[in-house]
């Protein structure tokens, strides 16, 4: 994807717009009304478990193509001594890393949603694994492997000759 720099100019004032918009939008902490207020905190405290399952699931299925992507790039990119060697510990790995995972993901996402804001609880159920395998895929410098789209935006400076 090719983007002029005007383009990228705009799309990072439109950012830095919607950011300071979004801190303005804030409740004050001793506001309390439809979006803010102990209704939400009694709310999220009402759909911990459901979050906590939804998200272990989710968390589950991007994690298994996660370790699918990382089995296919060792065995069909690498050289066959790295398939003889780490196939077999990923496959003997999975389901130790599957669970921790899984379980992991969902607790973080289940305390995470417990808040006073709507606003936040809203962002916070809508992001069920927070991105974590882009994050494991990125330590492990297997960015290819990440179950994600990734769009990368790449700022070409044009200096006159």
């Amino acid at each position: 994807m090719n983007i002029s720099r005007e383009e990228f100019k705009r799309l990072e004032a439109q950012t830095a717009s919607n950011l300071k918009s979004s801190a303005e939008d804030r409740p004050q902490s001793h506001y309390c009304g439809f979006a803010h207020g102990l209704h939400i905190l009694f709310w999220s405290f009402l759909c911990f478990p459901f979050v906590f399952f939804i998200s272990s699931v989710y968390s589950f299925y991007i994690g298994t193509l996660t370790w699918y992507n990382v089995l296919s790039w060792y065995t069909e990119e690498k050289s066959l001594s790295y398939q003889i060697m780490m196939v077999p510990v990923l496959i003997i790995c999975y389901p130790i890393y599957i669970v921790c995972v899984t379980f992991g993901l969902g607790l973080y996402s289940a305390f995470d949603q417990i808040c006073l804001h709507w606003t936040h609880w809203i962002r916070s159920v809508h992001d069920l694994e927070k991105g974590f395998y882009a994050w494991l895929c990125s330590q492990l410098s297997l960015e290819e492997c990440s179950p994600y789209t990734e769009v990368i935006i790449v700022n070409q400076l044009s200096l006159p000759l």
